[in-house]
């Protein structure tokens, strides 16, 4: 309904976003790369902040993400 969609969406403005923790979390549960889809690199510079040992795999473009699937 509406009335839920409005109280979601305000939660979502108002509620942390834990970024961090994630990370960790995936990190403590064997994530060992990451990847960022699009252009950009906010995330992987999110991540430098967290660990700069962090592997963080950049696809700008289709292609790169297609050859990504391959491997």
């Amino acid at each position: 309904s509406s009335e839920n969609f409005s109280e979601i969406m305000s939660r979502q403005i108002i509620s942390p976003v834990r970024w961090e923790e994630n990370i960790r979390f995936a990190l403590e549960n064997g994530v060992d790369r990451f990847y960022e889809i699009g252009t950009g690199k906010t995330l992987s510079g999110m991540l430098k902040r967290i660990d700069k040992n962090i592997p963080c795999i950049n696809l700008d473009t289709q292609d790169q993400f297609e050859k990504m699937k391959e491997t």
